[in-house]
């Protein structure tokens, strides 16, 4: 086994087609003097604490090409007291290539493979629901992760 470390990224080659990737970040983000913006707490909003990723690829295995990763972001607070959370994502991909010339190629790639429902971002907003209601304090926001998704491409190179 062979262990490589370029530009923060953290690979080990088992042999000569088989990669393995990871990479994994963790910070206590605080304001640093708690209620000084006028705001409860000192937790920063939408301040990530903890994000990984680790994946499996193969290269050049006879025709064929693939890789699976899965990346992980953590519960991240969503305001500044901490009251509002927002959920961890596990999101898992997979790749499948195989060389059908060389110059042409066909791939699969399957998004969120899993099918795990997840959040692309979620933050608190207040907000009514129609315009004479009264405001929701406190509401939180979300745009939801893209569901499994397919793709399937042809590529011709020169």
């Amino acid at each position: 086994m062979r262990l490589l470390h370029n530009s923060g990224n953290n690979h080990a080659a088992l042999n000569q087609w088989l990669f393995i990737d990871a990479d994994l970040a963790w910070t206590r983000a605080r304001y640093a003097q708690a209620n000084d913006n006028g705001e409860l707490g000192s937790n920063i909003p939408n301040a990530v604490s903890k994000v990984a990723s680790v994946g499996l690829s193969v290269t050049h295995w006879g025709p064929w090409s693939g890789s699976l990763n899965t990346r992980y972001i953590g519960s991240y607070p969503l305001s500044q007291d901490g009251a509002l959370v927002g959920p961890p994502a596990i999101v898992t991909s997979l790749r499948i290539q195989r060389e059908l010339t060389p110059h042409l190629s066909l791939s699969l790639n399957v998004l969120n493979l899993f099918n795990r429902p997840y959040f692309d971002i979620a933050y608190e907003q207040d907000y009514r629901l129609t315009p004479t209601a009264p405001i929701v304090p406190s509401g939180i926001t979300v745009h939801p992760g893209e569901p499994r998704e397919l793709r399937l491409t042809l590529r011709y190179q020169l």
